[in-house]
C-alpha cells in the first residue's frame, strides 16, 4: 500500500519591538511517498527532510521541494533510503513610517523608513526650537544645548567679552577666561585714581584676572584734584624739557672770581653765566672793589686786588745827619694798607732799609718787620756815587699802628721825632704821613716845603689799601 505524508501549515506572526514586524510561513514538507518494497524507511527520511523549512512568505515552495527530495528519498528508499531534503529561508516584512528613537539628528523625529528593503530610522520632522540636544549643563559662559527648530543643535556659549566674573570674560568657547587686560573692569574693578596730600594713587587694573591695586606716588608740588600739581620751572623739582630747577625764574650769575661758570636760567636751561672778577673793569662794590682798571700791576692807582692805591712823589721825606744817625719817616696807619714800592736816594754807600713798628721809645727795642738791603753804588776808581733806587716790596700794615722806615739796623739812639706836623697832601690811602725825623747828635725836622737833598732820602712811596 502507498503511503502519503501529511502536509502541516504553521503561520507565526512577529511583531518588532519598532511596530515593524513581519509574518513566517512555515511548511512541512512531508513525508516522501513510500518506495517499493523497502521504502518505508526512505520515506521516513523523507518527512524530516520536510521539517527543514524556514519561516517565510515562500516556506511553501521550499517545502514543496522538501516533498519532492522526499519522493526521491523513497526511491532511494527502495534502494535503501534516501537523503533527507533542505528547507527554504523567509524574507523580513518592514513597516514604514513609524517612530523610532535612534536616528543620529537630535533635533529632528525619528521614523522607519523601508527603502533598502531592511527598516531603518532616517530624519523626520524638526523638533521645535528650544528642545534639549545635547549638554544639559550651564556654566558661566554656556548654556543648555537646545535646538533651533530648523533642524540644528546650538552650543549655546556665551558671546566673547561676556562678563563671567571681576576682571574676567567669555572667550567665545565657553570658557572664562581673563578680561579687561590693563583696563578697569567696571563691574567690579573700578576705584579711580586718587590724590591726597603729597601722595597720588593710581586707579585700579586688571592683570591676568586679577584686580591690582594702584601704585602710589609722591606729588613734589602736592595735589590738584585727583592728580599731582603740574611741575613748573621754579618750583625745585627737575621735570623734562627741563634741564635744571633751581626753585627759582631767575638767571644767576657766577660767584664773584670765577672766570666762567653754568647756571640754571630762568627758562630752567643750563647757561654760561655772567662773570664778575677783579680785572674785569667793572668796579664791583658789592665784592668789595674799589676800582678795577683791568691790569695787573701794582704800580698804579689801583691794585691787582683792585683796591685803591696812592703815589707819594716829592720832597725829601728822611735825611741822614752827618753823624750818621737814623733817619726815615714815621707814619700812623689809618686802615689796612701794603707798602708796594719806595724810591731812595742815597750817595752810594750800602745801608739797610727797615721797617719797625713804634711799641717802644728805644729804636733797639722795636722788632724789625721788614728789611732790604741796598748795596753800594761805586765809580770805576771805587768812589761812591749818588743814586736813586727804586725797591718793590709787599710789607703789609695794620690799621691803628704807627710805623718807622729808616735806614740804619740797629742804634741805641732815641727817636725824638720832632714833627714838622702833618703832611696832608702827601698822605697815601690808609697811611698818614707823621713827619720826617733824623736820630743823632742833633734831631732834625724835614718841613714839608723843603727839597734839600740829603745823604739819605725817601722820595717817593707806593701804597695799596689791602
Amino acid at each position: 500500500m502507498r503511503a502519503y505524508g501529511s502536509r502541516v501549515t504553521l503561520l507565526v506572526a512577529v511583531l518588532s519591538a519598532f511596530g515593524c514586524g513581519s509574518a513566517t510561513l512555515v511548511e512541512d514538507g512531508g513525508s516522501g511517498h513510500d518506495g517499493s518494497a523497502g521504502g518505508g524507511a526512505g520515506s521516513a527520511r523523507g518527512g524530516q527532510g520536510g521539517a527543514g523549512g524556514t519561516a517565510g512568505a515562500a516556506g511553501n515552495t521550499a517545502g514543496a521541494a522538501g516533498g519532492t527530495a522526499g519522493a526521491a528519498g523513497g526511491t532511494a528508499g527502495a534502494a535503501g533510503g534516501g537523503p533527507s531534503g533542505s528547507g527554504g529561508t523567509g524574507a523580513a516584512i518592514c513597516t514604514p513610517n513609524l517612530a523610532c528613537t535612534t536616528n543620529p539628528n537630535r533635533c529632528k523625529a525619528g521614523t522607519t523608513s523601508c527603502a533598502t528593503g531592511s527598516s531603518q530610522c532616517v530624519d523626520g520632522v524638526n523638533l521645535a526650537a528650544g528642545a534639549s540636544c545635547g549638554s544639559s549643563a550651564s556654566t558661566s559662559c554656556s548654556g543648555p544645548d537646545s535646538c533651533d527648530g530648523s533642524g540644528n543643535c546650538n552650543v549655546n556659549n556665551l558671546p566673547s567679552g561676556t562678563d563671567c566674573g571681576v576682571c574676567q570674560q567669555c572667550n567665545g568657547s565657553g570658557v572664562c577666561a581673563a578680561g579687561y587686560e590693563g583696563t578697569q573692569d567696571p563691574t567690579g574693578c573700578n576705584t579711580p585714581q586718587t590724590c591726597s596730600g603729597t601722595t597720588k594713587t593710581l586707579a585700579q587694573t586688571c592683570s591676568s584676572g586679577q584686580c591690582k591695586a594702584g601704585a602710589t606716588s609722591s606729588c613734589a608740588n602736592g595735589c590738584t584734584g585727583n592728580d599731582c600739581t603740574a611741575g613748573r620751572c621754579g618750583d625745585g623739582t627737575v621735570q623734562a624739557p627741563e634741564q635744571c630747577d633751581d626753585g627759582n625764574t631767575v638767571t644767576e650769575s657766577c660767584a664773584y672770581g670765577l672766570m666762567s661758570c653754568v647756571v640754571c636760567n630762568s627758562m630752567c636751561q643750563q647757561v654760561n653765566g655772567a662773570v664778575s672778577y677783579c680785572g674785569d673793569r667793572v668796579v664791583q662794590s658789592a665784592a668789595g672793589e674799589l676800582c678795577d682798571d683791568g691790569n695787573s700791576s701794582n704800580l698804579d692807582l689801583c691794585s691787582t686786588g683792585c683796591k685803591t692805591c696812592g703815589i707819594l712823589v716829592g720832597p725829601a721825606l728822611g735825611m741822614l745827619s752827618d753823624d750818621d744817625g737814623d733817619q726815615g719817616l714815621e707814619f700812623l696807619v689809618t686802615a689796612n694798607t701794603t707798602i708796594v714800592q719806595f724810591v731812595s736816594h742815597n750817595q752810594g754807600k750800602p745801608s739797610n732799609i727797615v721797617l719797625r713798628p713804634v711799641t717802644a721809645a728805644d729804636v733797639s727795642a722795636r722788632p724789625i718787620l721788614q728789611r732790604v738791603q741796598l748795596p753800594a753804588n761805586l765809580d770805576s776808581d771805587g768812589n761812591t756815587v749818588a743814586q736813586n733806587v727804586t725797591v718793590n716790596v709787599s710789607w703789609p700794615l695794620t690799621a691803628g699802628m704807627t710805623y718807622t722806615i729808616s735806614d740804619q739796623e740797629g742804634s741805641n739812639s732815641v727817636f725824638s721825632a720832632v714833627s714838622g706836623g702833618t703832611y696832608p697832601d702827601m698822605s697815601l690811602p690808609g697811611i698818614d704821613i707823621i713827619g720826617a725825623w733824623s736820630a743823632g747828635d742833633s734831631d732834625y725836622n724835614i718841613p714839608e716845603s723843603t727839597n734839600t737833598t740829603y745823604w739819605m732820602t725817601f722820595t717817593g712811596f707806593h701804597a695799596c689799601l689791602q
